[in-house]
């Protein structure tokens, strides 16, 4: 019996069953972005879903369809505050570690020890920021 990824792939790509008997274990695909939920007997929302254990029927199908359920991918909304000036002049910075901007000296350049703590230039600098 052939097993259908479905758009995932599959390991073994197919499976010995014998009429009377159970369905044997059954491989786990894999898909990327994708949660596996069952094999099926076809690709429809109403195919039968068949597990390892279950009686292999008189007329087997000839495939067995892998199912998968998306998994949702988070939205993240990303704010810059400007801080003394238009976006590009003035970056914020990390008090507890702010180090002089190697540079021109000012005191705008963070060390980035700490985890939300990117090194930053000096904004009166010509050198891009750095972001880890």
């Amino acid at each position: 019996m052939l097993l259908n990824g479905n758009g995932g792939s599959v390991s073994p790509g197919f499976i010995s069953v014998t009429l009377g008997k159970t369905y044997p274990a059954l491989p786990t695909p894999v898909r990327e972005g994708y949660t596996f939920t069952g094999w099926y007997t076809g690709t429809s929302s109403s195919a039968q879903r068949v597990s390892a254990g279950d009686a292999v029927p008189a007329t087997p199908p000839s495939s067995l369809y892998a199912h998968w359920e998306k998994i949702p991918v988070a939205d993240y909304t990303v704010t810059l505050h400007v801080y003394n000036g238009p976006i590009g002049t003035n970056f914020p910075f990390c008090w507890e570690c702010a180090l002089a901007c190697p540079i021109c000296s000012l005191p705008s350049f963070c060390c980035g020890r700490r985890p939300n703590c990117p090194p930053l230039w000096c904004s009166r600098c010509t050198a891009p920021a750095r972001w880890r």
